[in-house]
């Protein structure tokens, strides 16, 4: 049985991807965005390519680059499914794979494993926020501990939620986080190893990137100095943006999905070094010697104008990116390079150990209020009591029957057969009060945010990849 669920990407259009990437990289030297000369412009791209060879001692030999980004987390497949795609279409256009680690934005590790009490499982959730940005973040040691303590717990309770046939890859890679982490290692260093680990592991070649080591470069601060001296003309283009997207979505909320910029903000963040938070960059606001961070529209912004040559987004990036397509072609008056959004949702296998996959609330209720009213259900047909209420029933069709007396007949026979099922009706109150626990079980099994390495990431691998 898969435990692929869904897929967001369609495969019938693979080769319509590379045609477009191939089509932006002809036209590229007449694609020059508003306020670059064709010399700045390609200077700049130039510049991330001279800095991404000198990183990975690699040559770029004019090659694309085909990326994607993600916050640093413990990874789940609809997260390595961007990069697999990556590979592949790196790989079909000799191209460089890049993985860009968006490591300014503000610290949220959201860790989903599934933990056993009793007969049952339940979701054990560990949720660390910090305003600090992700490449200033540490553990608190309790933080640590508590990480360690769960992983300590899933492997040891592996083999009720996962085939025994990989559970030995499972606990490599779930060794491996406890490991890094009794070392002192950073979740964001453990998210970089432990991408690397599985690109190694199934000869995936993608670069990883810090997005603030990019931010460094020149050409993200000429497009932070090019949007402040034109930020009027700017702000009208983002707020008619996503004014637009809003009402092609039909969505109400303003703040949504995100909000309009006002007179005195620039879409940056700038980072207060004592507390290592972002707060917004202010329009009057001198910038020399800050570190000014990209916000989620300029982010890939900057990606897709000076790095990626086809960029592949999650289903939340996405919606940001049909904002700037807009942008793009109201400010910068270019088409930026094209992108696609992919995803894919894996759950657990329900295993046969649980035999409650089927049960839910109302069913439930029903079979219970059947018991009450209906019991011929869960009888057998030929059954006397059976035969005689389908009698009862017909005559209620005779206007002149006597509708009370029928129904104290009906009364009396649902009487003697309740009798007769009286062991369904405990079994069905039984299963009523361990519904909590029940319901929380299969949760689990429909969980799509688990660790990559519990699930069959060798299926991915089997899809259709045949048109790249």
């Amino acid at each position: 049985m898969s435990q692929i669920q869904s897929i967001h990407w369609d495969f019938t259009k693979n080769q319509e991807i590379i045609q477009n990437i191939l089509n932006h990289q002809k036209n590229i030297e007449n694609l020059i965005p508003f306020g670059f000369t064709k010399e700045i412009f390609f200077g700049f791209k130039l510049e991330i390519k001279k800095f991404l060879e000198n990183k990975f001692q690699i040559s770029f030999d004019n090659k694309l680059i085909i990326s994607n980004g993600h916050q640093p987390e413990i990874q789940h497949p609809g997260i390595l499914f961007k990069d697999i795609l990556t590979d592949l279409i790196a790989k079909k256009l000799n191209a460089i794979a890049i993985h860009v680690i968006v490591d300014t934005d503000a610290t949220e590790f959201n860790i989903s494993l599934p933990k056993s009490k009793n007969q049952f499982l339940f979701l054990n959730q560990i949720h660390i926020k910090s305003n600090e940005i992700f490449s200033k973040f540490n553990l608190k040691e309790i933080e640590k501990k508590e990480i360690i303590n769960y992983l300590k717990k899933l492997n040891s309770e592996m083999n009720l939620f996962i085939p025994e046939n990989y559970i030995s890859s499972s606990l490599e890679y779930s060794n491996f986080i406890i490991s890094e982490l009794e070392k002192n290692t950073s979740l964001t260093k453990i998210s970089f190893l432990i991408r690397e680990k599985f690109f190694k592991d199934n000869s995936i070649q993608i670069y990883q990137i810090p997005i603030s080591e990019l931010i460094q470069l020149s050409s993200f601060q000429f497009l932070v100095k090019l949007i402040k001296e034109n930020f009027n003309t700017f702000r009208e283009a983002y707020n008619s943006s996503l004014a637009e997207y809003r009402k092609e979505h039909k969505i109400k909320n303003h703040a949504q999905p995100i909000p309009d910029l006002n007179e005195e903000e620039l879409p940056f963040w700038v980072l207060n070094f004592t507390t290592n938070e972002r707060v917004t960059l202010k329009k009057d606001e001198s910038w020399e010697g800050k570190i000014i961070l990209p916000k989620a529209i300029t982010l890939t912004m900057f990606l897709r104008l000076f790095l990626s040559d086809f960029f592949i987004h999650g289903k939340g990036g996405g919606r940001y990116e049909e904002v700037s397509e807009k942008i793009y072609e109201k400010f910068f008056k270019i088409k930026a390079s094209p992108y696609s959004v992919a995803s894919i949702t894996y759950n657990l296998i329900f295993p046969e150990k649980f035999n409650f996959a089927n049960i839910d609330e109302k069913t439930l209720e029903q079979n219970l209020r059947d018991i009450e009213y209906s019991p011929e259900k869960f009888l057998d047909s030929e059954n006397e009591f059976v035969k005689e209420k389908k009698i009862i029933q017909a005559e209620f069709k005779n206007l002149d029957s006597n509708k009370k007396e029928l129904h104290k007949k009906i009364e009396e026979l649902n009487s003697q057969m309740k009798k007769l099922v009286q062991n369904k009706k405990e079994d069905f109150e039984k299963t009523k009060s361990i519904l909590p626990e029940i319901l929380k079980t299969k949760e689990v099994f429909i969980t799509r945010t688990f660790p990559f390495f519990l699930y069959a990431m060798n299926e991915i691998k089997n899809l259709e990849f045949k048109d790249f």
